[in-house]
């Protein structure tokens, strides 16, 4: 984390004129100053223009007596509202935002990341990164790439170890689940244990989204050489990523496109925002493609095409796998529901809300392959909406509709909003236990 010893604070007690021109109801920084001294803190406190003030704390013990520009960001959002690391560099700091705010999420990030080693049976070793999902009172929960810790299967003889930046620690982990078709697997290692070798080890921040042109900072193990950054951006926000080749089951995953440099041994690493978020979890990269679609064509070599898993599906998946480990001791694969139809998208278009351009399309239903009671759905059907027990989701593309699937769960109150000849309708039903089925 930068630091900014006191002369340096002056940069940002000065009102920012075309800030203030640009949005005048936000208030902005008129002073900073030590306000007073309690023991080994010192208390700062910020003036705004519109007349109220915050203050934070500062131990004074520390070396040179310094502050971090993130305890005054920090400070700041809690009096003006939410705003970005780079939003307020750019507004008060007269510094290199971009540079600063990679190194500000960077340092956060490598509070949650991992890497992972497994011995898969008696010879085979297997080794990706991950990290920190969550935690409990008891124990920590780390997400990572199933085929880093499978290697096509899972048995008694597995043993799964963890590192964390800075501390070679080999904490032992044990698998919770996972799911081959999802590329993604959860295990979990003791929480004590963790704060014992890192005590500022936490569970990863999950990011709302994530947008074209964003940066994407990755965080693995290549090579086995711990712990590696790599920075990029976003190219493409979702596409079909298959995998064919040297495996025993084809993959067919849905994925965004990243340019970030990735290596052997990134595999389950984390992929965050310029915040220090997670907005992915790497599993994939491409290094040559065929010159026709011809058998034994040439290969053409490619540099710097990457894959991650979006965040917004990989919750869904850690969820589910969680959920039916605790109620269903289940190990293996991910439960979804069937809603009986396929569904195709028409009319696809880029909107822009005034932030990002995001591409929207009609989720149409193509055709109604098994009628399930009370589910009253008809091909040409437009799905605008889901809620699942009053939960709702507007559906604007079709991945959208199909992973809203693994959500839901049985016994679960359903809700449709549809527009069927140019009238909306809304369909209710309740998640039969008969209409689950499980991806291994």
């Amino acid at each position: 984390m930068k630091k900014f010893k006191k002369f340096l604070l002056l940069l940002i007690i000065l009102p920012c004129i075309m800030f203030v021109s640009a949005c005048q109801q936000q208030p902005y920084v008129m002073d900073l100053f030590k306000s007073n001294s309690i023991g080994d803190m010192d208390v700062y406190t910020i003036k705004y223009s519109d007349g109220s003030i915050a203050t934070f704390s500062v131990g004074n013990k520390t070396e040179d007596n310094q502050i971090t520009i993130e305890q005054i960001w920090e400070a700041y959002k809690t009096q003006v509202g939410d705003i970005s690391f780079e939003d307020f560099l750019k507004l008060y700091m007269n510094t290199d935002y971009s540079q600063d705010a990679s190194k500000l999420a960077t340092q956060k990030a490598m509070k949650s990341a991992v890497t992972v080693y497994a011995n898969v049976g008696q010879s085979y070793y297997s080794c990706g990164a991950g990290v920190i999902f969550d935690m409990d009172d008891e124990f920590a929960y780390i997400v990572t790439n199933y085929h880093v810790i499978s290697n096509g299967g899972l048995n008694a003889l597995n043993r799964f170890f963890i590192n964390l930046y800075g501390v070679n620690s080999n904490i032992s982990a044990s698998y919770v689940g996972g799911s081959y078709s999802y590329d993604l697997a959860v295990l979990k290692c003791n929480k004590a244990t963790i704060l014992q070798h890192n005590p500022d080890a936490c569970a990863v921040t999950i990011a709302n989204g994530y947008s074209v042109g964003e940066t994407a900072i990755a965080i693995g193990n290549p090579n086995v050489s711990g712990f590696s950054v790599s920075k990029g951006v976003v190219n493409v926000d979702s596409e079909e990523f298959n995998i064919n080749e040297d495996i025993i089951v084809p993959l067919n995953l849905r994925v965004m496109r990243i340019d970030t440099p990735i290596y052997q041994g990134n595999s389950g690493g984390g992929l965050f925002n310029s915040q220090g978020q997670l907005i992915g979890i790497v599993n994939g990269k491409c290094t040559a493609v065929a010159e026709s679609e011809a058998a034994n064509s040439p290969l053409t070599p490619v540099d710097n095409i990457a894959y991650a898993l979006p965040i917004d599906n990989v919750i869904k998946v850690i969820n589910n796998i969680m959920f039916y480990n605790k109620t269903e001791y289940q190990l293996a694969g991910v439960k979804t529901f069937n809603m009986g139809v396929q569904v195709g998208a028409k009319n696809s278009h880029a909107v822009y809300d005034g932030e990002f351009l995001q591409i929207e399309e009609d989720v149409v239903v193509a055709n109604v392959q098994n009628k399930i009671s009370g589910l009253d759905l008809q091909r040409g059907d437009t799905i605008k909406s889901i809620k699942i027990n009053g939960n709702f989701s507007k559906i604007t593309r079709t991945f959208q509709f199909l992973e809203l699937m693994i959500d839901i769960r049985s016994n679960d109150d359903v809700e449709l909003n549809i527009v069927r000849n140019d009238e909306e309708k809304t369909i209710t039903f309740t998640a039969n236990n008969n209409n689950f089925s499980i991806a291994i």
